[in-house]
């Protein structure tokens, strides 16, 4: 009876679309919510109340349909099971460095890995930051790394479910020593007697959202027979053959077509099918029918650089034969495209998109490779009412690696990390009434950015954003008393695809990208403390992206070896990344290491020399192959650790003698 009553409920919401806006009866009056808000705490509020459902008319939801009004009981207010863990789980002295592994420190303490895999949220108190490390850890089912969530506002951390990343199975997390009496990781779950029904209604309401998605989200242009308007067909070049007996259409644009959907298509041995051509019209290749009359052709499956199709149909067939293409609705479409003034970059991009945004509504992209270089942030909205919005993109390390503005209705302004305050850096004189377009767009890795806004009538605003720390990680959007429709934000990675060079190191990456002067074909990945296994974290991410031909392995520093032995996190991302690279076509060249007092790195580099593979011997040219070895005179500052700016300019041209395809122009500024 419960699972009809659930079922009737959302079936009778189907009609809405993802993000709409519902009217649901609330204790005050009448309320709004998201179709999503609505989906979820209504799905989980039935669940926790399993055996207490209410009868009377109380706690109400009111869903507009075709007959009216219907109506569905929220539960009443239950309390969830925690699973309390108190300073004792904290067992092991020292702290979850940034790349997941651990750093041996009696300043601190760290937890062994703790499942995570029915929580609804994690409450810890006792986690830290700074630049090396630390914080809630999270790792996948294999106990691999995924991300860090850190906190710069104090001892305690709470993190939802909703954000937990992606694959999240376990976590780690560090207190310090100081702090260790009153630390605790409280986990939140649902009660334990209801727990065996979780995942079959959480699938029915996947299945169910699915089929609701698919039955409103998509625009179909629908081109009957009368599309057939030639005589002949299209022949296995592509070119064209008279014959009365088949008929076959003009050029069909498909730019944004999702699928297509053909009837009436043939095959034979000269020709006909769908034929797709690129922009210029010329033939790629065709995709026939040998097992009846239609044909659906996925956008996964259109050959690269599709642009165009022609279609063959008989002319016995001519009454019943259609070309119909899916698409996504075409007020999306509009904003989206129309919007960019980098259309062509955004068609490779990482985004997201809402309906609509109101006051501390925040809309998310993740999953962003750690680059610092050649990459563009956009932001479009609609707007009913505006306020203010701020933008931010980094791993919620602060300023290590973190940028943010605020865009108001007469100014922007830059955060500054060292004392958490806005600075005005400008008054933008633009006056946002249908629209506003935001794009931070970063060329070198200089700590400087350009910020791109743009409003109605064609208003244009332009300013240097100095210093902008800004990359990797999470971008998000956020709403700052703003009423915003058709939000759309994108991180470009469209020049991944072309660039020559992708050079990953750590602490060391600015030093080096700042030395590459009159290079652009390059995309620089790395910040301070980064371990090599993070790193590959990193490339994963670029490779949704796009391919690079090269891929130069600057990583190693911060995983010292043993006096006896490699690293094993080095060598485990070594040879991850060996095999990533030779699976996707790259060249992988790895640097040795050069070691410094107090930091081995003879093993590691002693596995490069054997591995087989073309390497640049870094450290012998800086004199510090050898354990207790010194760098030649001038190149390594006095911290022992990082060059000066001469060794940093000598590591650059190393990198600009073995990768002279980087100092072409494949720059988003280029494009």
């Amino acid at each position: 009876m419960l699972f009809k009553r659930i079922k009737d409920w959302a079936t009778s919401i189907s009609a809405f679309r993802s993000g709409d806006v519902i009217p649901v009866d609330g204790p005050n009056g009448t309320a709004k919510m998201t179709k999503d808000s609505l989906l979820q705490e209504t799905a989980q509020s039935t669940l926790a109340g399993i055996k207490n459902l209410p009868d009377k008319n109380e706690g109400y939801l009111a869903l507009n349909d075709a007959n009216g009004t219907g109506k569905f009981e929220f539960s009443k207010i239950f309390k969830y099971d925690v699973v309390e863990n108190g300073p004792s789980v904290f067992s092991n002295s020292g702290f979850v460095n940034n790349d997941g592994g651990t750093n041996p420190d009696a300043d601190y303490r760290y937890t062994d890995y703790i499942d995570i895999g029915d929580a609804l949220s994690i409450d810890a108190c006792g986690v830290f930051n700074n630049k090396y490390g630390g914080g809630i850890a999270f790792y996948n089912s294999a106990k691999r790394h995924i991300s860090s969530i850190y906190n710069t506002g104090g001892n305690t951390k709470v993190v939802d479910k909703a954000d937990f990343p992606d694959g999240a199975a376990f976590i780690r997390i560090t207190t310090s020593t100081a702090l260790l009496s009153s630390s605790f990781v409280n986990l939140k779950k649902l009660p334990k007697d209801i727990t065996d029904v979780t995942d079959s209604l959480a699938i029915f309401i996947e299945e169910l959202e699915a089929k609701s998605e698919v039955a409103v989200k998509y625009d179909v242009v629908e081109n009957g027979p009368s599309v057939f308007s030639n005589s002949g067909f299209v022949n296995n070049d592509g070119g064209l053959n008279p014959d009365a007996s088949y008929r076959h259409t003009d050029y069909i644009d498909i730019g944004d077509a999702l699928s297509i959907d053909a009837c009436g298509v043939f095959n034979n041995k000269y020709g006909g099918g769908i034929a797709f051509y690129n922009s210029s019209k010329r033939h790629i290749s065709s995709i026939y029918n040998t097992g009846g009359n239609t044909k659906v052709v996925d956008k996964a499956d259109f050959p690269d650089g599709a642009a165009f199709i022609r279609v063959t149909t008989s002319t016995a067939l001519l009454s019943s034969s259609f070309v119909n293409l899916k698409k996504l609705p075409s007020d999306i479409v509009e904003y989206v495209d129309s919007s960019s003034p980098r259309g062509e970059v955004f068609k490779n991009s990482l985004n997201a998109r809402s309906n609509s945004m109101v006051d501390g509504d925040v809309l998310t992209v993740n999953n962003i490779p750690s680059v610092q270089n050649n990459n563009v942030l956009h932001f479009f909205a609609c707007i009913t009412a505006f306020d203010a919005v701020e933008i931010y993109i980094g791993s919620y390390n602060g300023m290590w690696e973190s940028g943010k503005i605020k865009i108001t209705a007469s100014s922007v302004y830059l955060y500054k990390w060292n004392d958490s305050t806005y600075e005005l850096i400008a008054q933008h004189g633009l006056t946002f009434s249908e629209f506003i377009q935001a794009d931070i767009i970063t060329v070198t890795p200089n700590r400087k950015s350009t910020l791109i806004i743009k409003s109605s009538g064609s208003q244009h605003f332009e300013c240097e954003l100095n210093p902008w720390r800004g990359y990797g990680s999470n971008f998000t959007v956020t709403s700052v008393g703003s009423v915003l429709s058709k939000v759309f934000m994108a991180y470009s990675g469209k020049c991944f695809s072309y660039i020559d060079t992708a050079i990953f190191s750590d602490s060391y990456s600015e030093g080096i990208s700042q030395n590459l002067e009159g290079c652009s074909n390059f995309a620089i990945d790395g910040y301070a403390g980064r371990g090599s296994v993070a790193a590959v974290g990193s490339f994963e991410k670029m490779l949704v992206l796009g391919k690079p031909k090269f891929v130069a392995w600057v990583m190693g520093m911060n995983d010292g070896d043993s006096s006896e032995s490699i690293n094993e996190g080095y060598k485990n991302a070594f040879d991850g990344m060996r095999t990533l690279c030779q699976s996707n076509g790259i060249l992988f060249v790895p640097f040795t290491i050069p070691n410094v007092p107090g930091r081995i790195h003879y093993f590691k580099n002693l596995y490069i020399k054997n591995s087989g593979l073309f390497y640049v011997d870094m450290a012998s040219a800086l004199g510090a192959d050898e354990i207790g070895s010194s760098w030649f005179s001038g190149m390594l500052s006095q911290d022992n650790v990082h060059p000066t700016a001469q060794g940093y300019n000598f590591i650059a041209g190393l990198i600009k003698a073995n990768f002279a395809g980087i100092s072409s122009d494949h720059s988003v500024e280029g494009e």
